[in-house]
């Protein structure tokens, strides 16, 4: 299969992160698509949809964002039932920004401690607040 290219790459990251055909061809094609009427935008979507390189790769990441999800919510359903209140407005934040796609996943492993950081932006988010990462700590 041929790798993506620059455009499908775009519109693969936005479609993935807002699931709109359009929008996600407004941000893969910025300079030609404020030429474009609204219906051209939507056919232009369904055409890149349509080749088997962008839909594997859109299924792939919505694979990875699924699991990355379910691992999410297993780690705040951990936080919240363990009783620690002070945790419940740390996993509350840290759930909205996963979902809202500026959440990180990194795993390090330093002796018996491991910290886990959830992205699922594309490699678009920002640091995560080090209260918030301090609240999810065991």
């Amino acid at each position: 299969m041929k790798p993506l290219t620059l455009n499908e790459t775009r519109f693969v990251n936005a479609f993935v992160r807002y699931g709109n055909l359009s929008r996600a061809v407004r941000l893969a094609f910025p300079d030609d698509a404020v030429n474009w009427s609204q219906k051209y935008q939507h056919l232009k979507g369904k055409r890149l949809m349509d080749k088997d390189s962008v839909k594997t790769e859109i299924a792939n990441r919505q694979a990875i964002k699924e699991a990355n999800a379910t691992l999410a919510a297993q780690r705040i359903q951990k936080i919240i039932t363990e009783g620690k209140d002070q945790h419940a407005l740390g996993a509350s934040i840290f759930s909205i920004e996963q979902v809202d796609g500026r959440a990180k996943q990194i795993t390090e492993v330093h002796s018996q401690h491991t910290t886990v950081v959830y992205d699922l932006s594309g490699g678009q988010a920002g640091e995560i607040p080090p209260e918030i990462l301090a609240q999810l700590e065991d």
